[in-house]
């Protein structure tokens, strides 16, 4: 029973990575996202949000305290939630220039 637990959970991980690797060749194409391999390790790959993707953050924050308010399933921690009532533009400023607050 051990090795077939194995291969499932081979195959179960197999599916959740190419479902992320699909969804971010989906996010490029759509040109909301970049990549750029890592200079001393190539098999490293970086993604960065372009310049439409950062537009989109203002909403994606939205979104992710709706869902840290009322969607208890998918929720972001409630330090996300704390850090948005706290200081909303705050926290938008500074994600939007690669920090984050809320793990403060």
């Amino acid at each position: 029973m051990g090795n077939r637990a194995q291969a499932l959970g081979g195959t179960l991980l197999a599916a959740a990575v190419n479902h992320a690797s699909d969804r971010l060749d989906l996010l490029q194409r759509r040109e909301l996202i970049k990549s750029e391999r890592d200079s001393e390790d190539t098999r490293q790959i970086h993604y960065q949000p372009t310049a439409v993707g950062r537009a989109l953050l203002p909403v994606l924050i939205e979104m992710a305290y709706w869902g840290a308010k009322d969607d208890p399933k998918t929720a972001p921690p409630k330090s996300f939630a704390r850090a948005y009532e706290k200081d909303r533009a705050g926290l938008l400023a500074a994600i939007k220039a690669g920090s984050d607050p809320s793990n403060n």
